[in-house]
């Protein structure tokens, strides 16, 4: 007997029903666009690295320290302008020239270093920059009768920009203008001549007491050790290096062409008015060449789809700030795209520079016009700054991106408390840097004061506010500060590491732990986030895609008026606001329990708080009875020893 099925009532679905609907459709639009933000920007996080890290390897660390050990090892040796010179002899001339196999044998091939792989591209120079011989600086009034003038230290308004006579003698009745081209003066002059540094050049040169940028007298070595030693030994003894002299460089360019990377070598000797040279080297190894093997390809593939995909990523981010306004900056996470757009466009453009630079190099080289040393030291050097400043802006879009995925882990409910507490200890916390920024600056001007003329760690203000930073972060040398600063740097220092870490970092920890406690309050008497419920559904499809005979509903109905439901959540009642949760459960009821557990808990405190009381109060009135009995023992025993007396 077959039977017979019930027709349901049709008709169109009630407001309940319609708000449920809309709020199940708005999950499932949700778990789709968070399925695709997270491929894509996993994918583009894991393009972003390969373009970071496919040509760099451990062969720029091991071709570092070699020149560190070949070069900057022994230059940490100058001290004055006599061995300045005697490392120019031993360890520039006489390494660059005089280059021998393991058994003694001459390597008769030119241009190598003592390695006998790494190639001089170019030849080595020597760069002055020296302050304005006319010039003196102020003498004390008392001391005019003993000293009649002192040497200026180095500024960059102060620079000497004056060509010479050999000897730093001023031309006699001639007017001598800077060249734009030393084909015309003779080698026995040029040391003495200034030249301009190129406008392209990346950076300057910066050392421990000034900045200095690329012009300057230049002395070219040759390929010949015998010239080149008798060069060295008629600059010394001209006085090329006098007091008028702030800065020396020993510029190298080093090719290997086993690794296909470059060195480029800037060995800084400062000259300063106190008598002593202070000496300091860089090394920056760059592959400029990196597109000429099968990975390069690869590589040079990944560096257009990232191309790509970083203008579609700015064109989404404008139409997004023409779109919501001002509103848009008040926004976290779209404030981090807006940053990633702009640093994948600036790693573009510095890449592109870069490689422009590179093929201009090239294109004069095909040209036969490159006869100048100088020229092509400094397109070297420009390329090199240029791609260190392509590999600092790399390195924070790769560190930007990494941070998008918390963004993408948002459905883990203790990554997404994380902005939610920031912004409640925000205000709180803007106080609190008021208060801890004035107590770090008045001990790092109490360390500055009482350590800067003895320890390097504290001789400037931004050094001393470096050292106490590590002092918090638990380095430390108090041994150094016991012997130079007596009894009141040890003092300081004591009481930095015991005020600063124990007591204002704890306070900074409590304001997080406060705005904690409110954000999970909050929660629970909202209920569940967007991102909880998509969650929830996305739990959900999994279960019921593994467990395929399941009858498990997610999205139930329950008609239950819940328009008080509006306050709690704080949220407008109408009728845009579901009456129920989407599973199944009432929001009123859910408001209703969560405030019980509340009062329940405030009653428990109270109860348990009267109850500590009473114990104390017990614990007090038995100690007396304790100390009442004791006395009276006390006063038997003297009472028995009189008696017997």
């Amino acid at each position: 007997m077959s039977k017979k099925k019930i027709s349901k009532p049709t008709g169109p679905p009630g407001k309940d029903r319609l708000a449920v609907a809309r709020e199940v459709r708005l999950i499932e639009l949700g778990l789709r666009y968070a399925c695709s933000d997270f491929v894509f920007y996993t994918s583009y996080i894991v393009l972003l690295l390969v373009i970071a890290n496919g040509s760099r390897d451990s062969s720029m660390y091991h071709m570092n320290t070699h020149l560190h050990n070949t070069l900057l090892h022994p230059f940490s040796q100058v001290k004055d302008s006599p061995t300045f010179w005697d490392f120019v002899r031993d360890h520039v001339v006489s390494d660059l020239h005089d280059v021998r196999w393991y058994n003694g044998d001459r390597f008769h091939r030119a241009g190598f270093l003592t390695d006998t792989s790494s190639f001089l591209v170019g030849r080595p120079r020597l760069r002055q920059i020296r302050v304005q011989k006319d010039e003196s600086c102020d003498v004390p009034a008392p001391l005019w009768r003993t000293l009649t003038d002192c040497d200026k230290p180095y500024s960059l308004l102060n620079t000497d920009v004056n060509s010479y006579d050999v000897g730093w003698e001023h031309f006699k009745n001639v007017t001598f203008e800077a060249p734009t081209s030393l084909h015309n003066v003779s080698h026995y002059q040029r040391p003495w001549i200034y030249q301009y540094a190129s406008l392209s050049a990346a950076v300057p040169d910066t050392g421990k007491h000034g900045s200095y940028y690329g012009g300057g007298y230049l002395v070219e070595l040759s390929n010949s050790s015998s010239a080149d030693m008798e060069l060295i030994d008629e600059l010394q003894e001209l006085h090329w290096i006098d007091a008028n002299t702030r800065a020396v460089f020993i510029e190298i360019i080093v090719y290997n062409a086993n690794a296909n990377l470059f060195a480029v070598l800037t060995l800084l000797t400062e000259f300063t008015t106190l008598g002593k040279a202070y000496s300091q080297g860089e090394i920056m190894v760059v592959r400029l060449y990196p597109y000429t093997t099968a990975w390069g390809f690869v590589l040079l593939g990944c560096y257009g789809l990232f191309i790509l995909i970083t203008l579609y990523l700015a064109f989404k981010e404008v139409r997004r700030m023409l779109t919501l306004g001002m509103e848009y900056f008040k926004l976290f996470w779209r404030v981090v795209e807006l940053v990633l757009s702009l640093l994948a466009l600036a790693e573009i453009g510095v890449h592109l520079y870069t490689a422009y630079l590179i093929l201009g190099f090239n294109n004069v080289r095909t040209h036969g016009d490159d006869s100048s040393g100088d020229h092509r030291y400094n397109k070297y050097k420009q390329a090199a700054s240029w791609d260190k400043i392509n590999t600092y802006i790399l390195g924070w879009l790769v560190c930007v991106a990494c941070l998008k995925m918390l963004y993408l882990c948002r459905f883990n409910n203790k990554i997404a408390r994380g902005p939610k507490v920031t912004r409640k200890a925000l205000k709180p916390l803007l106080s609190f840097m008021v208060v801890f920024s004035f107590l770090f600056m008045a001990f790092c001007m109490l360390g500055f004061l009482v350590l800067g003329s003895r320890l390097s760690l504290y001789s400037s203000f931004v050094q001393t506010m470096q050292t106490l930073f590590s002092v918090m972060l638990g380095k430390m040398d108090y041994y150094s500060v016991e012997s130079a600063g007596g009894v009141l740097g040890p003092l300081m220092l004591f009481c930095f590491v015991m005020f600063f870490p124990n007591v204002l970092v704890m306070m900074f920890l409590a304001i997080f732990d406060d705005a904690f406690q409110e954000v999970i309050e909050e929660e629970e008497i909202s209920g569940k986030s967007e991102n909880e419920k998509i969650k929830d559904y996305a739990v959900y499809l999994f279960r019921k895609f593994v467990l395929k005979n399941t009858d498990e509903e997610f999205f139930t109905v329950n008609q239950t008026n819940v328009a008080d439901i509006a306050e709690a959540r704080d949220r407008p009642s109408g009728e845009t606001v579901p009456k129920i949760h989407i599973n199944g459960t009432s929001r009123m009821d859910s408001s209703y329990e969560v405030m019980e557990l509340v009062e329940l808990e405030e009653i428990d405190e109270s109860v348990g708080q009267i109850s500590s009381a009473v114990t104390l109060y017990v614990e007090m009135v038995y100690l007396l009875n304790q100390i009442r009995n004791a006395a009276r023992q006390i006063y038997r025993i003297s009472s028995d020893t009189k008696i017997a007396k």
